[in-house]
């Protein structure tokens, strides 16, 4: 299962929820619209890549590579790599 966009992020005080999802607000704005789409359709739709590439009308492997770079970029924010 893939993790959420929240996942790592923050904690449970205020200031820390209002951090993360500043942070992860950052990250989806640097996304082109590909990237986006393809995250929205895995992680809030639970679609299967092979799923995502007959919506998208692209080739699996086209999917697993666009999720590859922006799990890289989620993987960056859960790390404190931010503004990249």
């Amino acid at each position: 299962m893939h993790p959420t966009l929240g996942d790592g992020v923050g904690g449970d005080d205020g200031a820390a929820r209002l951090e993360a999802r500043d942070a992860i607000g950052q990250v989806l704005r640097r996304l082109d619209r590909r990237q986006l789409e393809v995250l929205i359709l895995s992680r809030v739709d639970r679609l299967t890549q092979a799923e995502i590439g007959d919506t998208l009308g692209i080739h699996e492997r086209s999917v697993r590579r666009v999720m590859k770079g922006v799990d890289e970029r989620l993987g960056r924010l859960r790390g404190g790599e931010r503004g990249r």
